[in-house]
């Protein structure tokens, strides 16, 4: 068991007490803390969708601590990609389903979602991310985009009607000094 992970056992994780890597400059009051395991699997399904998009939920836990909210991301979870005409969208059964969890409080919980798509930078996305992330709900502050295909992605805060670059994240690492296996920068893919 990784060091990090004893402390997802606990009711209350200190990500103080936690060997991390900062990515880039976090300066929202959103903090995402992603675990290396969660990256791995976002990156096998992406990399099993292409040349298509990929989504999915980011699930872990939410803990606010210090005037920052910090979103703990241990696990992803697919998310089918529809192809209903021109416009692909997600299935609406399934993100009523989320919303709900959401509502209840469940704990691990979805925190947010993510889209990959290996044309980022020289297409615009197919999926509208915005509509997909309202009907969502409150309580998804997140999005993460990849580009699997540069293996870059960047943790998105929505604020309002917008999506703002949280600037970075942090990975979690197995000890002090390992070094980090998640390649990207924390900046735009």
């Amino acid at each position: 068991m990784l060091f990090a992970e004893r402390f997802i056992e606990d009711s209350v994780m200190d990500h103080t007490s936690i060997p991390l890597a900062r990515k880039g400059r976090p300066r929202s009051a959103v903090r995402v803390i992603l675990f290396p395991q969660a990256y791995a699997a976002l990156m096998d399904m992406a990399r099993g969708g292409l040349p298509v998009e990929t989504a999915g939920l980011l699930v872990g836990t939410l803990q606010e601590q210090g005037g920052y909210t910090w979103l703990w991301v241990r696990s992803v979870e697919p998310l089918a990609v529809r192809y209903d005409g021109l416009q692909p969208g997600l299935d609406p059964l399934r993100v009523s389903a989320v919303r709900d969890s959401v509502a209840l409080g469940a704990s691990p919980r979805p925190l947010g979602w993510f889209y990959a798509d290996p044309g980022m930078g020289v297409f615009a996305p197919r999926l509208n991310l915005r509509e997909v992330h309202r009907s969502f709900g409150p309580g998804f502050p997140i999005l993460l985009v990849v580009n699997p295909a540069t293996e870059q992605g960047v943790f998105l805060e929505w604020r309002g009607d917008r999506f703002v670059p949280t600037g970075g994240f942090y990975e979690t690492l197995p000890r002090d000094g390992a070094e980090p296996t998640v390649p990207w920068g924390g900046g735009l893919p």
